[in-house]
């Protein structure tokens, strides 16, 4: 019978194969969606990732008000 080998190939474990998500999305982490994402999780809930969103247009549309009150 056959010894059966325990070790792994390299080429499954080599960096180059394929990088950590969170090198590819590193800035999705600190957008307001990501937060959101995180939270719902932590808390397991569904996301409300519109909810930033829309707070997000009602500040810069007060700032635009503001900004021609000026």
């Amino acid at each position: 019978m056959a010894k059966k080998s325990r070790r792994l190939k390299p080429a499954v474990h080599s960096e180059s194969d394929a990088p950590e998500p969170a090198i590819i999305y590193q800035d999705w982490f600190d957008q307001p969606e990501g937060k959101e994402g995180g939270a719902a999780f932590a808390e397991k809930r569904t996301p409300r990732f519109w909810a930033p969103r829309d707070r997000e247009v009602g500040m810069r549309a007060q700032l635009l008000d503001e900004k021609e009150g000026d």
